[in-house]
């Protein structure tokens, strides 16, 4: 269904939107190339556990009775800053610019004037460019080692090793 550009509006969130939340988080780890964590019921469930526990705060964009974006988020006293965990627009609804504007409306309604920090996994480019276009730039590097399996060796094959050749 078509919308009027200007038409969503964001709406907070309560445990009772968990099921919109979680059906839209799957699709947006899907689409990122995040590691799934199963069916679509899991996403649910631990967003329903998130808002429930006050651990995220979300809302969602809604167009007439139809959700077609949402946003999560938490204050982070630790970096005096607003974590923004997710943002995601409905693939139907995008190219349309609809996302930026979203985004930009977001930060006038939740955020005003609070600094923002949002990570963009190496796998999605895209995202990464969404972001640059509205503001951000990168200023860290966040990386992962998962557990070694039994019997493998999981330390790198050559250890780095600082050099000594400085004069």
């Amino acid at each position: 269904m078509a919308i009027p550009d200007d038409a969503p509006q964001w709406r907070p969130c309560t445990p009772l939107d968990a099921p919109a939340l979680g059906r839209f988080n799957a699709q947006l780890a899907e689409d990122e190339g995040a590691p799934a964590l199963g069916p679509t019921s899991l996403y649910v469930e631990r967003m329903r556990t998130w808002l429930s526990q006050g651990r995220y705060q979300a809302a969602l964009a809604w167009a007439q009775d139809e959700p077609v974006a949402y946003a999560l988020w938490r204050d982070d006293p630790d970096y005096a800053d607003v974590f923004v965990r997710q943002f995601f627009v409905a693939r139907e609804h995008r190219g349309r610019g609809i996302g930026q504007r979203l985004f930009e409306q977001a930060v006038r309604q939740f955020w005003d004037g609070r600094p923002l920090r949002l990570d963009v996994y190496d796998s999605n480019p895209r995202g990464a460019a969404f972001w640059a276009r509205l503001g951000f730039a990168p200023y860290s590097r966040l990386m992962r080692r998962m557990p070694a399996e039994p019997g493998v060796d999981a330390s790198p094959a050559r250890p780095l090793r600082a050099r000594t050749d400085r004069a």
